[in-house]
């Protein structure tokens, strides 16, 4: 028997709600989840991605979730975060002294913009194999902060308001060691989507994010469903009543959840399983 809508439907972006592209969604998926919306769900983006690479051409939302839970975002009242934690300036600096010693790719990103160094603002041709697919539209932009140097930025500012520092993983290869490094920063945590290395304030959770979210919105967790495929959705698959697992996502990740759609995010994985159990 089919049961009641969930009133909290919280989606993960890449390899979840989007398709390998990393930039659409599927037609069928997204029909579904308007008709989850009509039927008075609240369907809520949840990434690891910065607000600015959400792609909102892809599906309505009122409430965004972006860097791994640091920033959620009513876009009814755009003026400032609904919910925000930043990475102190004195952590921020320590940490740039250390990061700015590699050739890595460094970006800040802030609530709404990422900071980004002119070399690669003004030259992204030359850093395509560098670059996430979905980082290039947005550096072509315009709208990113273009400086000099990440760590000046920050000594130079008053208040950085930077919620997660973000590596690409290109071009790292160099560095045997880097990531053993890194846990000399031990004040915040790490993450990795195979793509980034992100380090994040503490307490920083995708898990933490839906639950304030949804404890806002006098929602209780029961009726909360969360999809997700990687490392950075756990804590919301163990924290949501419907913890949904994608097929294409590791077995952990799947141990970790309650239900596994039937399809990859390549196969309308979320809205066969939407279909499958609710009535819409």
């Amino acid at each position: 028997m089919k049961q009641p809508l969930p009133k909290l439907i919280v989606i993960d972006l890449d390899d979840t709600a989007l398709t390998d592209d990393h930039m659409t969604m599927s037609l069928r998926t997204r029909e579904v989840l308007l008709a989850c919306i009509e039927k008075g769900a609240i369907v809520v983006p949840c990434t690891g991605r910065g607000d600015c690479l959400i792609p909102r051409d892809q599906i309505p939302y009122r409430y965004g979730i972006s860097s791994n839970g640091a920033v959620i975002w009513d876009e009814e009242h755009p003026e400032k975060p609904l919910y925000a934690r930043y990475i102190s300036k004195e952590s921020l600096v320590k940490s740039l002294e250390f990061l700015t010693q590699f050739d890595i790719m460094i970006q800040l990103f802030q609530d709404r913009e990422f900071v980004q160094e002119k070399r690669v603002v003004e030259h992204v041709d030359d850093f395509l194999s560098r670059l996430p697919v979905w980082h290039v539209p947005y550096l072509r932009s315009g709208r990113a902060i273009a400086v000099d140097s990440v760590l000046d930025y920050v000594r130079n500012a008053e208040d950085p308001k930077v919620v997660k520092i973000n590596m690409v993983k290109k071009g790292m290869a160099q560095y045997a060691d880097f990531i053993v490094r890194l846990r000399e920063l031990s004040y915040s945590n790490q993450d990795t989507d195979g793509h980034n290395i992100e380090l994040m304030p503490p307490g920083v959770s995708k898990g933490n994010a839906v639950t304030f979210l949804a404890e806002h919105l006098g929602i209780s967790m029961d009726d909360v469903m969360v999809f997700g495929d990687d490392k950075n959705d756990l804590s919301m698959l163990r924290c949501a009543g419907w913890s949904v697992a994608m097929k294409n996502a590791a077995p952990e990740i799947q141990a970790a959840a309650k239900y596994c759609t039937p399809g990859t995010n390549n196969e309308d994985g979320i809205a066969e399983f939407i279909l499958e159990n609710f009535e819409l």
